[in-house]
């Protein structure tokens, strides 16, 4: 429905291409949709009022996408360079506003932050204790 020649899964492999080839092109749309729906749902969240603020504001949404890096050519089916983003603040746990460079730090230390925000500030590693040295810096 998305008139998508090939399954979103496969067109993920092969390697980047370049603006204007079916590939591409194919997962822009794709990822322009699931864009589309992810701001039907903050919008949706923000429009409810809770306390001094909104659901949005009590929540926070981590979006992600599996196709990382940019370089074309390279199948960007990594685990580097892989964005992340977050929306709402965990109640002002996280300062929002702001596009961070995590500096190739391991994803495990952003997923040890939100089980932080959530209150579980005991637990110090998430996942493979290698890959984890502590909540990602620089996000509260």
């Amino acid at each position: 429905w998305l008139t998508a020649p090939e399954r979103h899964h496969d067109l993920s492999h092969g390697g980047r291409q370049m603006p204007g080839h079916s590939t591409y092109e194919s997962l822009v749309k794709i990822g322009r949709f699931h864009a589309e729906q992810l701001g039907r749902f903050l919008t949706a969240l923000d429009s409810v009022s809770e306390g001094e603020g909104t659901m949005l504001d009590n929540s926070v949404v981590l979006w992600t996408s599996e196709h990382a890096g940019n370089k074309v050519g390279v199948d960007d089916h990594s685990r580097r360079d892989v964005p992340f983003a977050l929306f709402g603040s965990a109640g002002g746990y996280f300062r929002t506003g702001r596009n961070i460079d995590c500096k190739g730090r391991p994803h495990n230390e952003l997923m040890l932050s939100l089980v932080h925000a959530m209150g579980f500030t005991s637990e110090k590693t998430f996942g493979d204790p290698e890959l984890c040295q502590g909540p990602l810096p620089g996000l509260t």
